[in-house]
Order: structure tokens, then sequence, then C-alpha cells
């Protein structure tokens, strides 16, 4: 038997406009777990969180509804007439459930056959319509009632085409380019935070400026984002179920003499505790947010430098993070009058040299602190020494061979911070005199430091000293007769 297919003039006309495939879009309706994927007109992918594990069978939705526009070419919706709906995904996912798709054009009801193709990544519906009353234009396309199942952390997109089966021929109605649906972000934020500089103040370096008493940190946080843990709308938990527990070691040029608490924890309860350094742990929770507490030793100069913290945090299960977090803390500089003398001559074979601190000024000033930097030779048994300020109009000469013993190393030169204290910054000077081993003298003037002196300005100046060094360096290989 032979079947008659009979179309009007206009629907003829309106199926051969259609011919070309238009611009379809994911539009308002569309959700998965009830989570919508429209935004003000634009599709928000659904959010896991990446940093929490995807199980080994996957995931798999509770509920999913596409709803595609068809602006660019809405044709009137015919009774009895055969559509196909074809959803495309891209990435780690396939559908599943389809037995139980649902198509709906616009308000329009139909009978679904949905077929999935072998890999599970194309759900083609054909949707035959029933009696349809007046003139119903086909604006909106739903589908629904399947669900997705995801087995990898990546990107998933669907992708839809709409056609009509007119007789043998199949015609091209509508159609969408991918748009992302699922998406992975990874939810934690790790211990953000800003360092305190604090500075050292006259005139003993045994306060904090314009600090009464102990210097706090600011916090360092971490924070989790609103992202799911699956595809049934299930948020991630708070973070302090996240962070179970930590180990955090604190690292300082005054640790056991200045440090009073990390995270609350005494530091009477913290483990392996130098001069330089300590460990606290919790097996408990905490450390979702922490801070450190610098108490100044009652006659002991500040030092200058930083106080950093390396934390290990503890996840629990099915989290994953950084392993460890290194942040720092609190940098300390040193009031006054400082100077940065580089390659300083501490005697031997090669050159001795001789620091010359000289005080123009009507009133002495206070101690001197010299501070070794970068140096060659052996490790050192002490970084800083103090010697006695200068009176007034007057100055203090100090070998290079007084700080090699000072210093407890046999380095033969080393880069050294010079810290008075004293803040006649017009009537405080220091000069440099080195004496190489075949006699010849030379003397420099340093340079003032205006700003206080910071680890992160001492880095800055070694680095700029090694540049021009190098420069120097590929001078003197070049010139070389």
């Amino acid at each position: 038997m032979t079947k008659k297919i009979l179309l009007t003039a206009t629907a003829f006309a309106a199926l051969a406009f259609a011919g070309a495939a238009a611009a379809g879009d994911l539009t308002t309706g569309s959700n998965i777990a009830s989570e919508g994927l429209i935004d003000d007109g634009d599709v928000v992918a659904y959010v896991l969180a990446k940093d929490f594990a995807l199980p080994s069978a996957g995931l798999t939705s509770d509920g999913v509804q596409f709803v595609f526009d068809n602006d660019t070419n809405p044709i009137a919706i015919s009774s009895n007439t055969d559509y196909i709906v074809t959803l495309t995904l891209t990435g780690p996912a396939k559908f599943v459930g389809q037995a139980s798709t649902v198509v709906t054009f616009g308000g329009e009801a139909t009978s679904e056959t949905p077929i999935l193709s072998a890999d599970g990544k194309t759900l083609s519906i054909y949707a035959k319509t029933g009696t349809v009353t007046g003139t119903p234009l086909l604006e909106t396309i739903s589908a629904s009632g399947f669900n997705l199942k995801v087995t990898g952390q990546e990107s998933v997109s669907v992708a839809y085409k709409l056609q009509q089966i007119a007789g043998s021929q199949t015609l091209d109605l509508d159609s969408s380019s991918a748009a992302e649906v699922i998406a992975f972000k990874n939810a934690l934020t790790l211990y953000k935070g800003t360092t305190v500089s604090a500075t050292a103040a006259l005139p003993a370096f045994e306060t904090f400026q314009g600090v009464s008493g102990a210097l706090t940190s600011n916090n360092f946080s971490s924070t989790v984002a609103a992202y799911n843990i699956d595809l049934e709308g299930t948020n991630v938990p708070v973070i302090a179920d996240i962070i179970t527990g930590y180990s955090a070691t604190v690292t300082g040029p005054q640790v056991e003499d200045m440090l009073t608490s990390f995270d609350g924890i005494s530091i009477e309860d913290a483990t392996a505790v130098t001069a330089g350094s300590a460990t606290f742990a919790s097996e408990t929770g905490g450390a979702v947010a922490f801070n450190l507490v610098l108490t100044p030793a009652e006659d002991t100069p500040i030092s200058e430098g930083s106080y950093k913290v390396t934390i290990t945090p503890t996840y629990a299960t099915g989290w994953t993070g950084a392993a460890s977090v290194e942040k720092t803390a609190v940098t300390v500089g040193l009031a006054g009058t400082s100077f940065y003398a580089p390659w300083f001559g501490l005697g031997g074979s090669a050159s001795n040299a001789t620091l010359r601190i000289g005080n123009n000024g009507s009133t002495a000033t206070g101690n001197i602190v010299i501070q070794l930097k970068a140096r060659n030779g052996s490790t050192a048994t002490a970084t800083s020494v103090t010697f006695p300020g200068v009176a007034a109009n007057s100055f203090r000469s100090i070998t290079g061979a007084e700080l090699r013993q000072a210093f407890g190393t046999d380095a033969s030169n080393a880069d050294l911070m010079i810290s008075i204290q004293s803040d006649a910054n017009d009537k405080v000077s220091a000069k440099v005199r080195t004496v190489q081993a075949n006699g010849n003298t030379f003397e420099s003037s340093l340079d003032l430091l205006t700003a206080p002196v910071t680890a992160a300005s001492i880095d800055a100046l070694s680095d700029d000293i090694g540049a021009v060094q190098t420069t120097v360096d590929t001078i003197n290989a070049n010139t070389a007769p």
C-alpha cells in the first residue's frame, strides 16, 4: 500500500525555509537535579567539586531537563507529525534511564520512542504529536525523563538537533552548538591571607613599632565554594568538615624566644622547638584559619627576618588538596638607620675590609646590629652581632677579622646588613675600606636604606647585586688581554 503525504503550500514553504539548520540555544527550564542551567539568559553549568573524588562507578543524576529555543525558525506545529529530537553529549558522560523520556513542543505533548547509541552518548527521540488545536508555533523543545551518568572529572556538554519526518524525507529544522552543562572546579581555597610587615622599634629594637605588647598576624583562612559533590544537588560540606586536622611548622629568627602561639595553641604544647622553629599538630580539626602571636622577650632585641608557616592539612575521606601550603605570616624590619654592605671582606688570603660608622650628630647613637647574609665558607655559629653605639661627633671602626670571629665562620667575604639604633639618618654615615692581598686599597660609601629593612628588600638588593656582578664578570671576560 502506498502512503500519500498531503501538505499545504504554507507547510511546504515553512519546511523549505527550515532546510538550513537554525541556531537553537539551551534556555530557561533547563536543569540538572532541579538546579537551573540558565542565569540571566546565559548558560551556567552545574558545577561539581573537582577536589572531591569521583566514585569508581561514576555519578548518576537525579533528574535532567533540557529546553531549547527555536526563535530562528518557529514553524507551526502539525498534528500527527513525526519529529526527531537528537541529543548528543561530549565529555565523559552518557545517557541512562532513557526509557522514561518525555518530549514536549511548547505545550504540546508527544508520544516518544527513545533510541540510545551503543556508546550511550547520542539519544535520538522519535516524537509524534497528537491532535493539535489552533496553530501553536514550534518555539521551544523540551526533553526530560532521562538521566546522565558521569565517569570522569572533565567538562560535559550537550548539543541538539530537531528534524521533521515528511514521507521519505527528513528535514532539518533546528540545531545547537554544544553547551557546557556540567563543569568541574576546585572548591577549596587554602589559607588565603596577607603578610604583616612589622618594624622593631627604636631605641633598642625590643618592641614592635606601633604595637603595644604582642604582635598578632593576620588570619590565613580556608574556604570552600558552594559546588556539588554529586548529581543529586548535594552541596559540599562546610570547610571544618573537610580539613579534619593538620601539622604545621613555624620558622623564623626568634621562634623559641618570641612565638607565643599558633592557631591558639601555646608554644608550650609545640614539639621540636628550636631557636628558629616549632611544630604544632591537631588530629581533631582546626587550622581552617590560623594566625600566630609574637611576644617580644624582655631585654632581647628583635631580629630582622620572616616568620613562615608550612602547614600540612589532613583531609576528610574523598577530599584532596595541596599536600602542604607555605605562607609568610610576618616580616620584621629594623627601624633606625640601615646600610647594606655587599661582598664585605671578612679576612683571609683574599682581602680584609674595615667598616667605619660615623656619627656627626650631637647625641650618641644606639647599638649597631650587624647581620650576616649571603657568604662563602662554613656555616656560621651566629648570624647577628651587636656592637656599642657611636658617641656624638665620633666614629667606630669594625674590621672584617672581628666579624669573622664573631660570626664563627671561616668565610672570606659576605653580604652584611648594618642597622644603627638611631633615627638621625642625615647625621650617620657608613664607609668600607677594603685592602686586597696585593696591597690595593679601595674605599666606598654605603647607601642609606631609607625604608625599613625586610627580608623582601634584602632579597631584592641581593638580586640587583648579583646582576651587577654578572655584568662586571662579562665585561672582564670580554676585555681580558
